[in-house]
């Protein structure tokens, strides 16, 4: 069976994939707020869990895998590992190799300036609690590889997985991570990204530190 390919014929800029990587996200945050709310379920609850915890690997992969775009001889030996390696603390550790600063920095509007030149000067900060952290990742992910796997029915332990956290508090840690970050590439080039921005799409931005903002 072929699949349509929601990729461009043509390869785009670094920011254009890096908004690609993150817009692929947006879905999957639907399909998983519908499965929890109930307006969306396969009428079996594992199945549902399954579901849900698939979006959520997904999710990560792509988070990963994101600050990667500018480069892809690395973007594509890390999918390779990725794919090859179910221990997502020493995938992290390979990315940080490549990347020290591949993981988003989670943000938050302060104020909103007007500028002589018609433009407006953005303060943000970053968050300090109610995201996903580095932590949070490895945990979640090894999560997600438990409850994908087929149950070993010759296996004498409890079926139930504990998480820790509700499904819903995970997918609110993973949205606070990523609606508007700092984003770091491979190449050095560095944006805040709003997934989604007002008009529902993924948008980047240049930034800079505010004392290096020349005045207007």
């Amino acid at each position: 069976m072929c699949y349509p390919s929601t990729r461009r014929p043509e390869l785009p800029t670094d920011p254009e994939i890096y908004c690609e990587c993150m817009e692929d996200m947006l879905p999957r945050f639907r399909l998983a707020r519908s499965i929890l709310y109930r307006t969306v379920t396969s009428g079996v609850e594992l199945l549902d869990t399954e579901i849900l915890f698939l979006q959520f690997r997904k999710m990560l992969e792509q988070i990963a895998f994101a600050s990667l775009v500018a480069n892809k001889a690395v973007y594509s030996a890390a999918r390779a590992k990725f794919a090859n390696d179910w221990r997502a603390k020493k995938m992290l550790e390979y990315l940080a190799q490549v990347n020290p600063e591949f993981y988003p920095v989670p943000l938050r509007l302060v104020s909103t300036t007007p500028r002589g030149d018609g433009t407006n000067f953005h303060q943000l900060e970053p968050l300090t609690d109610g995201f996903l952290t580095k932590d949070e990742f490895v945990e979640l992910y090894d999560y997600c590889a438990d409850i994908l796997h087929v149950w070993n029915p010759y296996d004498s332990r409890s079926r139930t997985i504990n998480v820790r956290l509700h499904v819903r508090d995970w997918l609110s840690r993973i949205e606070q991570l990523v609606s508007l970050h700092q984003a770091q590439l491979v190449s050095g080039s560095c944006w805040v990204a709003a997934v989604p921005d007002k008009d529902g799409k993924v948008h980047t931005y240049p930034a800079q530190p505010a004392d290096e903002v020349p005045p207007v």
